[in-house]
């Protein structure tokens, strides 16, 4: 598993311009009906489904996740979508990747980052799933900064990864989206668990 490169390339410089489009595009009763079932305003919840469909773009380009990276309410906000089986089938045919994207589970986050094994069976194996599950995290965050560009403070409670991750590094949001810029433009590969040491001192230098 790898952090994914996105340059621009391949139309994907216009996937700002796309979302929007795309956002604009659905039908205003299914918005209330959003609405309602996540008990916010309309604002908001124009808000979380502009990032339902960020987050959809990112997994049609191939990222894997989103793991532990979204929050309950974004989750509940693709879950919506789907409900709404040709309105969820035309969007994924006009995003990237052209084709169906299935749900997967959001899990728990825990950040293989800071942990370390103790030697037992147990321990390897948690280490592994730590592991894996950071690897999510950074491969969503750090291609939606490269793709859509910095987290805003308005859109931090529907990503989970960042305020974990602003809380295991101590760092603020600005340092931290720069620190995701910099892996995201560095295609960082996190392969091995000396890789994650890498990663750790991205974070916090």
């Amino acid at each position: 598993m790898s952090v994914k490169i996105i340059d621009g390339g391949a139309g994907m410089g216009t996937a700002p311009l796309l979302v929007e489009d795309l956002l604009n595009g659905l039908p205003q009763i299914f918005l209330v009906r959003v609405a309602d079932r996540l008990g916010g305003e309309p604002e908001l919840t124009r808000l979380v489904m502009r990032e339902a469909l960020r987050l959809l773009t990112l997994l049609s380009i191939g990222c894997s996740g989103p793991g532990a990276a979204i929050s309950t309410s974004l989750d509940e906000a693709w879950h919506s979508l789907i409900l709404e089986t040709s309105v969820y089938h035309a969007i994924c045919s006009r995003l990237p990747g052209g084709q169906f994207i299935h749900h997967t589970a959001i899990g728990d986050f825990v950040t293989g980052l800071d942990h370390e094994a103790d030697g037992t069976a147990e321990g390897v194996r948690s280490t592994a799933e730590a592991k894996n599950a950071s690897e999510v995290v950074l491969d969503v965050l750090s291609a939606y900064v490269g793709v859509f560009g910095p987290f805003e403070e308005a859109i931090v409670p529907f990503w989970a990864g960042i305020p974990d991750l602003m809380k295991v590094f101590s760092l603020d949001l600005p340092t931290l989206n720069e620190r995701l810029a910099q892996i995201h433009a560095a295609g960082f590969e996190a392969h091995s668990a000396d890789d994650l040491v890498h990663v750790r001192q991205s974070l916090r230098r």
